[in-house]
């Protein structure tokens, strides 16, 4: 191995892993940028309508009954 490659081993390969991150880091912000452009018909931040009359309806079919299994569970066996 050449005297001036042993002496600048650890200057090269710093060099070459901070390319390869400069590299990594470009690529990352284009495929950011490209999906920010990206038009959806229903944006993210909307927040979905709830139906308050079956959510009540769901709510009240809930047994609060800790004693009783599940219906959709098998009951113990002892």
């Amino acid at each position: 191995m050449p005297a001036w490659l042993a002496d600048n081993l650890l200057a090269i390969v710093t060099a070459v892993l901070a390319l390869l991150v400069l590299v990594i880091a470009f690529a990352l912000r284009r495929a950011g940028t490209r999906r920010d452009e990206d038009n959806e018909e229903s944006p993210y931040s909307e927040a979905p309508r709830l139906d308050d009359e079956a959510l009540n309806k769901r709510l009240h079919t809930i047994n609060l009954d800790l004693d009783q299994p599940p219906p959709d569970e098998p009951g113990r066996r002892t």
